[in-house]
Protein backbone atom coordinates (compact mmCIF):
# COMPACT_ATOMS: atom_id res chain seq x y z
CA UNK A 1 0.00 0.00 0.00
CA UNK A 2 3.08 2.58 1.09
CA UNK A 3 4.49 1.40 -2.51
CA UNK A 4 1.37 2.28 -4.18
CA UNK A 5 0.57 5.76 -2.63
CA UNK A 6 4.66 6.75 -3.28
CA UNK A 7 3.45 5.64 -6.83
CA UNK A 8 0.20 7.81 -6.84
CA UNK A 9 1.96 10.51 -5.32
CA UNK A 10 4.88 10.87 -7.66
CA UNK A 11 2.69 10.47 -10.67
CA UNK A 12 0.15 12.99 -9.97
CA UNK A 13 3.05 15.37 -9.56
CA UNK A 14 4.26 14.44 -13.24
CA UNK A 15 1.03 14.87 -14.24
CA UNK A 16 0.67 18.73 -12.84
CA UNK A 17 3.91 19.11 -14.31
CA UNK A 18 3.64 18.07 -17.76
CA UNK A 19 0.03 20.53 -17.68
CA UNK A 20 2.69 22.74 -16.89
CA UNK A 21 4.96 22.12 -19.58
CA UNK A 22 1.39 21.78 -22.02
CA UNK A 23 0.10 25.49 -21.14
CA UNK A 24 3.73 27.41 -20.61
CA UNK A 25 6.18 25.81 -23.63
CA UNK A 26 3.87 27.01 -26.95
CA UNK A 27 3.64 30.60 -25.14
CA UNK A 28 7.48 30.62 -24.44
CA UNK A 29 6.97 30.76 -20.99
CA UNK A 30 9.15 29.40 -17.76
CA UNK A 31 8.35 26.59 -16.85
CA UNK A 32 9.73 26.64 -13.38
CA UNK A 33 8.96 30.66 -12.70
CA UNK A 34 6.54 31.84 -11.49
CA UNK A 35 4.70 28.69 -9.61
CA UNK A 36 1.45 28.35 -10.00
CA UNK A 37 -1.27 30.80 -11.46
CA UNK A 38 -4.68 30.81 -12.71
CA UNK A 39 -4.44 31.15 -16.35
CA UNK A 40 -7.55 33.14 -16.94
CA UNK A 41 -6.90 35.86 -13.78
CA UNK A 42 -2.99 35.42 -13.43
CA UNK A 43 -4.36 35.02 -9.55
CA UNK A 44 -1.46 33.04 -7.68
CA UNK A 45 -2.95 29.38 -6.70
CA UNK A 46 -2.63 28.48 -3.26
CA UNK A 47 -1.28 25.22 -2.44
CA UNK A 48 -4.02 23.84 -1.02
CA UNK A 49 -5.92 24.20 -4.52
CA UNK A 50 -3.01 23.27 -6.22
CA UNK A 51 -3.28 18.96 -5.53
CA UNK A 52 -3.58 17.78 -9.10
CA UNK A 53 -6.94 15.65 -9.36
CA UNK A 54 -8.03 15.89 -6.33
CA UNK A 55 -8.53 20.70 -6.62
CA UNK A 56 -10.31 19.82 -9.46
CA UNK A 57 -13.26 17.62 -8.25
CA UNK A 58 -12.95 19.43 -4.71
CA UNK A 59 -13.56 23.17 -6.81
CA UNK A 60 -16.15 21.42 -8.95
CA UNK A 61 -14.19 22.57 -12.22
CA UNK A 62 -13.49 25.86 -11.33
CA UNK A 63 -11.40 28.37 -10.03
CA UNK A 64 -11.45 29.14 -6.40
CA UNK A 65 -9.52 32.77 -7.51
CA UNK A 66 -12.32 34.02 -10.65
CA UNK A 67 -14.68 31.07 -10.26
CA UNK A 68 -14.71 30.41 -13.59
CA UNK A 69 -14.38 26.73 -15.23
CA UNK A 70 -11.10 24.80 -14.86
CA UNK A 71 -10.24 23.11 -18.57
CA UNK A 72 -11.16 19.32 -18.52
CA UNK A 73 -7.68 18.51 -20.01
CA UNK A 74 -5.51 18.93 -16.75
CA UNK A 75 -7.31 16.37 -14.46
CA UNK A 76 -7.50 14.16 -18.15
CA UNK A 77 -3.42 14.63 -18.44
CA UNK A 78 -3.11 13.75 -15.09
CA UNK A 79 -5.23 10.76 -14.58
CA UNK A 80 -4.06 9.40 -17.78
CA UNK A 81 -0.41 9.69 -16.57
CA UNK A 82 -1.65 8.00 -13.04
CA UNK A 83 -2.84 5.27 -14.73
CA UNK A 84 0.19 4.89 -17.13
CA UNK A 85 2.70 4.72 -14.30
CA UNK A 86 0.76 2.38 -12.25
CA UNK A 87 0.62 0.02 -15.37
CA UNK A 88 4.27 0.65 -15.76
CA UNK A 89 5.29 -0.22 -12.23
CA UNK A 90 2.67 -3.05 -12.13
CA UNK A 91 4.51 -4.52 -15.32
CA UNK A 92 7.94 -3.97 -14.87
CA UNK A 93 8.22 -2.84 -11.01
CA UNK A 94 11.46 -0.35 -9.54
CA UNK A 95 13.37 -0.25 -12.39
CA UNK A 96 15.09 2.11 -15.07
CA UNK A 97 12.56 0.71 -17.23
CA UNK A 98 9.48 2.06 -15.85
CA UNK A 99 11.42 5.29 -15.92
CA UNK A 100 11.65 5.34 -19.03
CA UNK A 101 8.97 3.85 -20.17
CA UNK A 102 6.77 7.05 -18.14
CA UNK A 103 9.90 9.64 -19.60
CA UNK A 104 8.30 8.59 -23.50
CA UNK A 105 5.07 8.32 -22.27
CA UNK A 106 4.53 11.86 -20.47
CA UNK A 107 6.81 13.31 -23.61
CA UNK A 108 3.94 12.23 -25.98
CA UNK A 109 0.83 13.33 -23.78
CA UNK A 110 2.94 17.11 -23.91
CA UNK A 111 3.12 16.72 -27.61
CA UNK A 112 -0.60 15.54 -28.18
CA UNK A 113 -1.81 18.20 -26.26
CA UNK A 114 0.73 21.08 -27.83
CA UNK A 115 -0.15 19.48 -31.67
CA UNK A 116 -3.93 19.39 -31.10
CA UNK A 117 -4.70 23.09 -29.29
CA UNK A 118 -2.01 24.98 -31.16
CA UNK A 119 -0.92 22.63 -33.97
CA UNK A 120 2.68 23.18 -32.85
CA UNK A 121 5.00 20.24 -31.97
CA UNK A 122 7.65 21.73 -29.74
CA UNK A 123 11.28 21.09 -30.81
CA UNK A 124 12.25 21.02 -27.19
CA UNK A 125 9.98 17.72 -26.03
CA UNK A 126 11.34 16.41 -29.89
CA UNK A 127 14.87 16.97 -29.26
CA UNK A 128 14.95 15.84 -25.31
CA UNK A 129 13.10 12.56 -25.96
CA UNK A 130 15.25 11.78 -29.27
CA UNK A 131 18.62 12.54 -26.82
CA UNK A 132 16.74 10.15 -24.39
CA UNK A 133 15.76 7.63 -26.45
CA UNK A 134 19.67 7.14 -27.63
CA UNK A 135 20.85 7.07 -23.77
CA UNK A 136 17.79 4.50 -22.93
CA UNK A 137 19.01 2.20 -25.88
CA UNK A 138 22.62 2.78 -24.85
CA UNK A 139 22.17 1.77 -21.18
CA UNK A 140 20.14 -1.02 -22.14
CA UNK A 141 17.09 0.11 -20.68
CA UNK A 142 14.51 1.07 -23.53
CA UNK A 143 10.79 -0.06 -23.33
CA UNK A 144 11.10 -1.26 -26.82
CA UNK A 145 12.79 -4.46 -26.39
CA UNK A 146 16.34 -5.92 -28.25
CA UNK A 147 17.04 -2.17 -29.34
CA UNK A 148 20.98 -1.38 -28.82
CA UNK A 149 22.18 2.08 -29.74
CA UNK A 150 23.24 1.01 -33.23
CA UNK A 151 19.58 0.11 -33.33
CA UNK A 152 18.37 3.70 -31.80
CA UNK A 153 21.12 5.60 -34.37
CA UNK A 154 19.89 3.90 -37.71
CA UNK A 155 16.76 3.99 -36.66
CA UNK A 156 16.22 7.56 -36.36
CA UNK A 157 18.64 8.52 -39.14
CA UNK A 158 17.53 6.50 -41.50
CA UNK A 159 13.86 6.71 -40.38
CA UNK A 160 14.26 10.81 -40.59
CA UNK A 161 16.18 10.69 -44.10
CA UNK A 162 12.70 8.41 -45.85
CA UNK A 163 10.57 10.91 -43.78
CA UNK A 164 12.20 14.12 -45.01
CA UNK A 165 12.62 12.65 -48.75
CA UNK A 166 8.95 12.07 -48.90
CA UNK A 167 7.88 15.47 -47.63
CA UNK A 168 10.40 16.66 -50.38
CA UNK A 169 9.18 14.91 -53.31
CA UNK A 170 5.32 15.40 -52.31
CA UNK A 171 5.99 19.82 -52.08
CA UNK A 172 8.08 19.16 -55.78
CA UNK A 173 4.76 17.37 -56.71
CA UNK A 174 1.97 18.96 -55.19
CA UNK A 175 3.51 22.50 -54.30
CA UNK A 176 2.67 22.27 -50.63
CA UNK A 177 3.53 20.94 -47.20
CA UNK A 178 2.02 17.12 -46.51
CA UNK A 179 4.62 17.12 -43.43
CA UNK A 180 5.74 19.41 -41.18
CA UNK A 181 9.13 20.17 -40.28
CA UNK A 182 7.78 19.19 -36.65
CA UNK A 183 6.45 15.64 -37.38
CA UNK A 184 9.50 14.91 -39.73
CA UNK A 185 11.75 15.83 -36.27
CA UNK A 186 8.78 13.48 -34.12
CA UNK A 187 8.88 10.87 -36.41
CA UNK A 188 12.96 10.76 -36.65
CA UNK A 189 13.08 11.08 -32.04
CA UNK A 190 10.63 7.90 -32.69
CA UNK A 191 13.04 6.18 -34.72
CA UNK A 192 15.56 6.60 -31.87
CA UNK A 193 13.63 4.90 -29.47
CA UNK A 194 11.68 2.35 -31.23
CA UNK A 195 14.10 1.35 -34.58
CA UNK A 196 13.19 1.33 -38.17
CA UNK A 197 11.15 -1.38 -38.70
CA UNK A 198 8.43 -0.25 -35.49
CA UNK A 199 8.81 3.29 -36.18
CA UNK A 200 7.47 2.56 -39.95
CA UNK A 201 4.99 0.64 -38.83
CA UNK A 202 3.69 3.40 -36.30
CA UNK A 203 4.40 6.45 -39.14
CA UNK A 204 1.96 3.63 -41.55
CA UNK A 205 -0.84 3.26 -38.73
CA UNK A 206 -1.00 7.24 -37.69
CA UNK A 207 -1.30 7.80 -41.44
CA UNK A 208 -4.15 5.50 -41.86
CA UNK A 209 -6.32 6.39 -38.40
CA UNK A 210 -5.63 10.11 -39.84
CA UNK A 211 -7.00 9.11 -42.88
CA UNK A 212 -10.11 7.32 -41.49
CA UNK A 213 -10.62 10.13 -38.84
CA UNK A 214 -10.45 12.57 -41.80
CA UNK A 215 -13.04 11.07 -44.22
CA UNK A 216 -15.45 11.05 -40.82
CA UNK A 217 -14.66 15.14 -40.38
CA UNK A 218 -15.40 15.70 -43.62
CA UNK A 219 -18.58 13.91 -43.93
CA UNK A 220 -19.71 15.94 -40.67
CA UNK A 221 -18.58 19.01 -42.19
CA UNK A 222 -16.30 19.62 -39.38
CA UNK A 223 -13.52 20.37 -41.35
CA UNK A 224 -12.31 21.78 -44.67
CA UNK A 225 -10.69 19.61 -46.97
CA UNK A 226 -7.49 21.49 -47.23
CA UNK A 227 -7.47 21.94 -43.42
CA UNK A 228 -4.40 19.83 -42.02
CA UNK A 229 -5.01 17.08 -39.51
CA UNK A 230 -2.85 16.91 -36.19
CA UNK A 231 -0.83 14.23 -37.53
CA UNK A 232 1.69 14.52 -34.37
CA UNK A 233 -1.43 13.67 -32.01
CA UNK A 234 -2.20 10.71 -34.01
CA UNK A 235 1.98 9.56 -34.25
CA UNK A 236 1.43 10.07 -29.79
CA UNK A 237 -1.24 8.44 -29.63
CA UNK A 238 -0.11 4.91 -31.88
CA UNK A 239 3.21 5.38 -29.92
CA UNK A 240 1.79 4.68 -26.90
CA UNK A 241 -0.32 2.39 -28.27
CA UNK A 242 2.52 0.82 -29.62
CA UNK A 243 4.50 0.93 -26.36
CA UNK A 244 1.61 -0.42 -24.16
CA UNK A 245 1.25 -3.84 -25.81
CA UNK A 246 5.23 -4.23 -26.55
CA UNK A 247 5.21 -4.20 -22.42
CA UNK A 248 2.57 -6.50 -22.59
CA UNK A 249 3.80 -8.84 -25.18
CA UNK A 250 6.20 -8.01 -27.68
CA UNK A 251 4.87 -10.67 -29.90
CA UNK A 252 2.00 -8.58 -31.02
CA UNK A 253 4.73 -5.91 -32.31
CA UNK A 254 5.77 -8.08 -34.32
CA UNK A 255 2.01 -9.43 -35.72
CA UNK A 256 1.69 -5.59 -36.90
CA UNK A 257 4.85 -5.87 -38.68
CA UNK A 258 3.66 -8.67 -40.88
CA UNK A 259 0.06 -6.94 -41.20
CA UNK A 260 1.57 -4.11 -43.00
CA UNK A 261 4.27 -6.04 -44.92
CA UNK A 262 7.53 -4.49 -42.71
Amino acid sequence: MFELLIILIVCMSLGSFANVCIYRLPLNKNIALPFSFCPKCNEKIKYIYNIPIFSFLFLRGRSACCYRKISLNYPIVEVAIVLAGLYFFYMQGYSWLTISSLTLFIGLVIIFMTDLKHNIILDSVSYFLALTGIFVSYLDISPFQNINVLDSLFGGIVCGIIVYLIAKIYFLVRKSNGLGIGDIKMITMIGFWTGLQTAITIVVISAMIGFLVAIVLLLLNKIHWKQPIPYGSLLSVTTIFILIINIHNHDMIDYFKIILGN
